[in-house]
Formats: C-alpha cells, sequence, structure tokens
C-alpha cells in the first residue's frame, strides 16, 4: 500500500558492461530488457515505475530494473542494497509480483529477482498469486497523498482528488484512498485509517469530509465516504447526498 516497493534500491548507477540489454530510461530511471522482451513492455514498465519512485521531496537516485523472459514468465531484476534487505518481509517481494504481473504483462507469472549492480542474482522470489495482488487500482500520488483509481474512475479523476487530499491534509506521513465509481452514479472513496484513533475523533470530521469532497471534487454528486483498515475492508461510512 505504501510506497514500500522504493526504498530498498541503491542509490550508485550500474558497474559498466554492455550486455544488460537495450534500454529505455526517464531522468533517475533506467529499464533493460532483453531475452523476449518488447520495447513497448519496458516502456510500459517505466511509465508505471517512474511516479511511484520518484522522490517528491528532491533528486532522486539512480534506479534500475532488467526484465527478462522465459515462456510466459517476467523475471523483473532490480538492484538492491543487500544490506538493507532483512529489512523487508518476503511477502513485500510477492505483493510487488503480482502487482506487476496484474499491471504491467497482462497476469502472467512475474517472479522478482534480486540483484548486486552487475545484474547478478542475490536472491529470487518465485511467482506466487496472493490475495493482496493489484485488486486496489491504478494509483496516483500528491505529496504523501496516494490514491488508488478503480470501477471506472480515472487517472485523471484520481489526480485531482489526490491535489485537493494533499492540500486539504498536508500529511507528513503517506495516506492512502481508494476511489472508484458507483452503480448510481455517484461515488465512493476510501481513505486507510485507524478504527480506535478514528472512534476517538468522532463522525464530524469524516461528515465534513464526505461534504467537502461532494462540493469541491465531484460537482455536488454523492459521494460515500468510507475508513478501512489497510487492505480497503470498511469499517465505518459516511454519506454526502446530491446537491
Amino acid at each position: 500500500m505504501k510506497q514500500f516497493i522504493l526504498a530498498f534500491f541503491i542509490a550508485a548507477g550500474l558497474m559498466a558492461c554492455t550486455n544488460y540489454g537495450k534500454k529505455v530510461s526517464q531522468d533517475y530511471l533506467e529499464v533493460y530488457y532483453k531475452d523476449g522482451v518488447s520495447k513497448e513492455e519496458a516502456q510500459k514498465t517505466l511509465d508505471f515505475l517512474y511516479p511511484i519512485w520518484k522522490n517528491a521531496e528532491g533528486k532522486t537516485d539512480t534506479k534500475s530494473v532488467q526484465l527478462t523472459k522465459s515462456g510466459d514468465t517476467i523475471s523483473f531484476r532490480m538492484v538492491v542494497d543487500k544490506d538493507k534487505l532483512g529489512k523487508v518481509q518476503d511477502e513485500t517481494f510477492y505483493i510487488m509480483g503480482n502487482l506487476f504481473s496484474d499491471s504491467l504483462f497482462d497476469g502472467n507469472p512475474v517472479n522478482m529477482v534480486l540483484t548486486d549492480n552487475s545484474f547478478k542474482t542475490i536472491r529470487t522470489m518465485a511467482y506466487k498469486k496472493t490475495e493482496t495482488g493489484n485488486n486496489y487500482g491504478e494509483k496516483v500520488t500528491a505529496g504523501n497523498i496516494e490514491v488508488y483509481a478503480k470501477d471506472g474512475f480515472s487517472l485523471e479523476q484520481a489526480q485531482n482528488l489526490a491535489d485537493f487530499l494533499e492540500k486539504q491534509m498536508g500529511s507528513n506521513n503517506t495516506v492512502s484512498f481508494q476511489a472508484g465509481k458507483t452503480d448510481d452514479g455517484g461515488y465512493l472513496v476510501r481513505m486507510v485509517s485507524d478504527e480506535e484513533k478514528s472512534n476517538e475523533l468522532g463522525d464530524e470530521p469524516f461528515n465534513k469530509m464526505a461534504a467537502e469532497l461532494s462540493e469541491n471534487v465531484f460537482n455536488g454528486g454523492h459521494v460515500t465516504f468510507e475508513l478501512t483498515d489497510n487492505k480497503f475492508n470498511t469499517f465505518k461510512t459516511f454519506e454526502s447526498k446530491a446537491q
């Protein structure tokens, strides 16, 4: 949910070599591809990762990825800091594999391969389907706000929502939202929250949030605003009726 796929890359570039494959790149991010991976797939990967891994607070260190293919299985090879790997649970990488499988490679298996800065394998996590794959939707960010768009909610709408929430909240920590359209033409916005702390705050701040979203983001449309756990399972619901 939070930007778990960012923190574990090394800052330095790759060792000089000509056998990494062809490359597409933008600014800090370079994606090498070979062994059956197309340029289109590499570019799609670059476009997907670039806004997620970009450091909004300053210069982003160089990050390197290599894509290879065997049969229908993609190996997503990424340069990591070996000293930091002990701090990362395996489940994080399995979630990443599912995310990339669903978002980039049409559901084909994606093995996560952690490498040194010559793309030599340190460790491989073979793909396994998890319940926490990319069922959250496509993500956009604004500052420390991340919004996942699904159910007919466009990325442009998600970015407008993220921009509004960033201005309203100005959080120092990542706050996750999910937004979609409802069958009756309204909007559903979910926010990851702590149930105990939200109970301490009472309903007023969240009723106000639903009203502000309706007025300022959705042109007076009906907004269902839900508080959820960190897997977007709802524990409290608020409504803002259309004006």
